[in-house]
């Protein structure tokens, strides 16, 4: 992952600049400000508002992205660059994360999914259902690691 190894020292300040980016697109009508010291229990209520579901679905609009996207890099951005932005996006909007402060492994994890969606030409949509299927696939990814450690230990 380029952007990984190449912008790791930064990977923080480019999520806070697209973070802001996003509240700035959308205006505090459509999306109610919040920030990232908020306690989990705000940040779970904000993210399970009518206006955060609602700003999300309209990421399936380009024009949404695309704006995020000219707003955030001063060229055109690249493939990891997008990939990137994407992966933010979709952290800050899951209903499953009660933080949205960025995370190495979280950030990570949205990456991948990007990168081999864009890779293989999918269709990028911003849907909740998708929130309920990653935490299934992460319950069988755990179930997977429990099964791998027990037999190792015989």
């Amino acid at each position: 992952m380029e952007l990984k190894a190449k912008y790791r020292h930064r990977r923080g300040t480019i999520a806070d600049k697209i973070r802001k980016t996003i509240f700035m697109t959308f205006g505090e009508n459509d999306l109610p400000k919040i920030t990232t010291k908020s306690s989990a229990d705000v940040i779970k209520n904000w993210k399970e508002s009518y206006e955060i579901k609602n700003a999300y679905r309209k990421f399936n609009d380009d024009v949404f992205c695309s704006q995020i996207l000219q707003r955030c890099w001063t060229s055109r951005p690249s493939e990891e660059q997008s990939a990137f932005t994407i992966s933010v996006i979709k952290y800050i909007f899951n209903p499953n994360i009660y933080s949205i402060q960025i995370k190495d492994e979280g950030i990570c994890h949205y990456m991948k999914k990007t990168q081999k969606k864009m890779n293989t030409n999918e269709k990028i949509q911003f849907l909740k259902e998708e929130f309920n299927k990653e935490e299934e696939e992460g319950e069988e990814e755990d179930e997977e690691g429990e099964e791998g450690r027990k037999e190792k230990r015989k």
